[in-house]
């Protein structure tokens, strides 16, 4: 089955002839018939030289010979008909990002989160969808000790917030807080130690805040817990 062809009446710029055109072939078309653009005295004319760089064909072979290249003139980057403004720039700190469907650079990124916490329900549904032990894949028959899974578990996340919230995240002892130019390390610590009276881990009242330098004095850290005596 033949193809059929959409044709429409041009008029060549040089010498004002009128045919016929196939309408598929007007978007490279630089205004002429074919005999002006194979003549040689239109061949190196600045109109010619014009819209060939204008239509991205800065070399056209006439009779043989190619036109002369113009520099420094480029068809990259912004001089191309297609730029559509490259790849986005960071939305706070304005740094050329590597990726166009970035918003911004992984400093800024990881800044916009630093210290916003997940609602509760988000968290929660977030644990109960992690696999954990028989499900997890470095799964070793539960040698995981009792303390460290302690340590681990959402039930200690939430009493340590609760403490920190609860003493305005301020040791207890010397009074030091994050801030003016201070960065301070807190600690929640058990009144009474947890191996002394693990059904006392969450209890609110057994826990308060301190900084790591009074953490260390006091005589329940690390293995002089189990020497402590409560009484």
């Amino acid at each position: 089955m033949a193809r059929k062809y959409k044709w429409t009446e041009v008029q060549c710029g040089s010498c004002l002839l009128k045919y016929m055109k196939r309408t598929s072939s007007l978007q490279g078309w630089l205004g002429r018939c074919n005999k002006c653009s194979n003549h040689a005295k239109f061949a190196n004319s600045p109109d010619i030289l014009i819209a060939f760089l204008e239509s991205g064909k800065a070399t056209r072979f006439q009779r043989g010979h190619a036109l002369p290249r113009v520099n420094p003139i480029k068809f990259s980057g912004i001089n191309n008909h297609n730029w559509k403004g490259g790849k986005p720039k960071c939305l706070d700190c304005d740094k050329q990002l590597s990726r166009y469907e970035a918003k911004r650079c992984n400093p800024c990124a990881r800044k916009q989160f630093r210290g916003v916490k997940r609602p509760l329900n988000v968290r929660l549904k977030m644990i109960q969808n992690l696999p954990r032990g028989s499900k997890h894949h470095h799964w070793k028959d539960g040698a995981t000790p009792k303390r460290i899974k302690q340590l681990q578990s959402f039930e200690h996340k939430l009493w340590r917030e609760a403490i920190f919230a609860r003493d305005n995240y301020t040791c207890v002892l010397c009074g030091v807080r994050n801030g003016n130019g201070y960065k301070v390390v807190l600690h929640p610590d058990h009144i009474i130690p947890y191996c002394q009276r693990p059904d006392l881990a969450y209890d609110l009242s057994n826990g308060r805040t301190l900084c790591r330098e009074c953490h260390r004095k006091t005589p329940t850290f690390g293995n002089k817990a189990l020497r402590y005596n409560a009484a």
